[in-house]
């Protein structure tokens, strides 16, 4: 075989061992906190309760908060991560979000299957009231989501699927505003 047809050969070879199979575009990758371990859930590991949520891309891992119906827990925004990630709660439960922006940018808190979209400036507080939906319903920040400022809300007892729709919410914000 002549030697100039090896070098292609070999090529493709190198390339197709290198290669991914198709679907690392659609995945969720997880990068965990060194100080704060992430729970695994209702919906197991991290990964698995994100991909479940329909989460994709990088997602910055910051744990798993647990809250009781009529309960409130506390989020913590920072400039690429929500801490917790995942919230879980019994389906149906309402609860107070209460939302603390520590970072330097303005942040949101965006469920679009809740129709919440809750913009806090830098320093500031705002409340989210949120009914537990059903299934998995994932939130975002919709300035820096694409940086892995991403997690969900995690029905307890819930099967993986598609985000529901069917629960009620009312969303104020507290010393927010959208300046920047």
């Amino acid at each position: 075989m002549p030697k100039i047809l090896l070098l292609p050969i070999t090529l493709c070879l190198i390339l197709a061992a290198c290669g991914s199979n198709g679907d690392a575009d659609d995945a969720a990758t997880t990068r965990s906190s060194s100080t704060t371990s992430s729970s695994a859930g209702a919906g197991g590991s991290a990964e698995e309760q994100a991909r479940a949520a329909g989460l994709t891309g990088t997602i910055e891992v910051h744990g798993t908060g647990k809250v009781a119906d009529g309960g409130s827990i506390d989020v913590e925004m920072d400039d690429r991560y929500f801490e917790p990630t995942f919230i879980e709660a019994a389906p149906g439960a309402t609860f107070t979000i209460e939302l603390v922006n520590e970072g330097e940018l303005p942040h949101t808190f965006t469920v679009d299957s809740l129709d919440i979209d809750t913009e806090v400036a830098p320093g500031k507080t705002a409340e989210v009231e949120v009914t537990m939906p059903t299934a998995t319903s994932p939130f975002t920040c919709q300035f820096h989501g694409g940086m892995g400022m991403q997690g969900a809300l995690i029905a307890t007892g819930a099967k993986a699927g598609a985000p529901s729709s069917d629960a009620t919410t009312t969303s104020t914000t507290a010393g927010s505003s959208s300046g920047y």
